[in-house]
């Protein structure tokens, strides 16, 4: 008998990313600490894993300019027109405006003028991942949208404060972009499931501004640094245990197991968070189901993600056919598990 079963799917059709062209290495950032605070930081970028990251000096690029680069990049390898999309959704958190959106911004922009919902979100490194979760779901269940565009940036440069090593020293500024369609096909693809997690107690491990707008605004604070992001040390959780535990979780309710997938986008800030969640996993050969970009390029924040699949996809790790788990984690903290078949 034949089988006509048909499944809304949503694709991934096309990707980009972009960086500014100043590429700084360590050199610069290991003076600097040793200059202001009296310290070396040559071990912990070692530990953590940077060599360069890519720092924006033109004081006209923001996070919309950046995120208009990433999205012509999606948009050209997709060969979608702008005037295609239906939906459009910027992840960011260090937006350039709270008024309009940075989305509207974007749509004007690249001249998407048959764009139906705009709207920007803020879940920090969780974002993008956020972004390919509620956007799916809202092309599955409203058949008025058929093409989207979701983009990420930050410009870290804007609000890292200097006396702070783990965000001034680690990140650097990026935008990406993936643009989806959604498809009825008559086997299953593209964004397949999710689950999440949160735990508040680290709330005020990291915070930007580090005493909130309101105190800034209202008061007659005039430092530009406590504008900006600081970060206290503090036990971190277990994220690979964490990581571990929701992504077994994630795919028994699809019949599958840790070992069907080949290749995990999991969070870029170190490399052994990475391998230690694949180790938890009992993963052999790790090093043929993930990448670790952030060396080169420094942290990109909530997309880091995509630039980890986009690297995937360049070096043939990533294929028609290919399972893969996208982990995304945002400071405080929350953390989404999600399954993607391409």
């Amino acid at each position: 008998m034949e089988n006509n079963q048909k499944f809304l799917n949503v694709n991934i059709i096309g990707v980009g990313t972009y960086l500014p062209d100043n590429k700084v290495d360590n050199e610069y950032y290991i003076n600097h600490f040793k200059e202001l605070k009296g310290i070396d930081i040559t071990g912990a970028l070692e530990s953590i894993g940077r060599d360069y990251r890519h720092i924006s000096t033109d004081l006209d690029e923001t996070v919309i300019t950046m995120s208009t680069e990433a999205a012509l990049i999606a948009l050209k390898e997709s060969n979608t027109n702008p005037e295609e999309l239906d939906m459009v959704v910027f992840s960011t958190d260090s937006p350039e405006f709270t008024t309009p959106t940075n989305a509207i911004k974007l749509v004007n922009a690249i001249g998407a003028k048959n764009a139906k919902l705009v709207y920007d979100i803020n879940a920090n490194c969780l974002g993008m991942t956020l972004g390919l979760d509620q956007v799916s779901r809202t092309m599955k269940t409203n058949k008025r949208f058929k093409k989207a565009l979701i983009v990420g940036s930050v410009l870290i440069s804007s609000i890292a404060r200097k006396d702070d090593f783990l965000t001034y020293a680690t990140f650097g500024d990026s935008a990406s972009a993936v643009v989806l369609e959604a498809v009825e096909e008559s086997y299953q693809r593209g964004v397949i499931d999710s689950v999440s997690y949160t735990d508040s107690e680290q709330h005020a491990t990291s915070q930007s501004p580090i005493n909130g707008f309101s105190r800034y605004l209202r008061t007659d604070v005039t430092d530009k640094e406590e504008l900006k992001w600081f970060s206290y040390p503090v036990e971190s959780a277990n994220y690979p245990s964490i990581w571990s535990d929701m992504i077994k979780d994630l795919l028994s309710e699809h019949q599958k197991t840790q070992f069907d997938i080949d290749f995990f986008a999991l969070p870029q800030f170190t490399e052994p968070l990475i391998t230690d969640t694949l180790k938890a996993l009992d993963i052999e050969n790790i090093e043929e189901h993930y990448n670790f970009v952030s060396r080169n390029i420094g942290y990109t924040g909530t997309s880091c993600v995509i630039f980890s699949i986009k690297d995937a996809l360049n070096k043939g790790k990533v294929k028609e056919g290919s399972n893969v788990i996208f982990v995304g984690s945002g400071v405080g903290f929350s953390t989404m598990a999600l399954y993607y078949k391409f």
